[in-house]
């Protein structure tokens, strides 16, 4: 089994952030502010690229040559640790869900 802890973050896509938000957007940018706010520069910008289907590609840069997938400035710190609460019961119920 292969579980990433953005397996869980991820599903508040839609909800409190953009359906398109990924690397270096307000979930992760807001997860780190949370855990280590020194790492966080907030110079990224919105970006949100077309990708293809299955984000695969030999060239990245080309499809997103700023690294950021999403809007890192709708990041905060209480967005944090939100995300990371939710992350930390849902991988809390995962681990008993598989102990029975």
């Amino acid at each position: 089994m292969v579980c990433s802890d953005y397996d869980f973050a991820y599903e508040l896509r839609g909800k409190y952030f953009s359906e398109k938000d990924g690397h270096a957007g307000a979930i992760e940018t807001s997860r780190v502010m949370a855990i280590r706010p020194d790492l966080v520069k907030m110079r990224g910008r919105k970006s949100f690229p077309e990708l293809p289907r299955f984000e695969i590609v030999a060239d990245a840069q080309k499809y997103f040559p700023s690294g950021v997938i999403g809007d890192p400035t709708a990041a905060s710190r209480r967005k944090g640790r939100m995300i990371n609460s939710y992350v930390v019961e849902n991988v809390a119920k995962l681990v008993e869900d598989l102990m029975r």
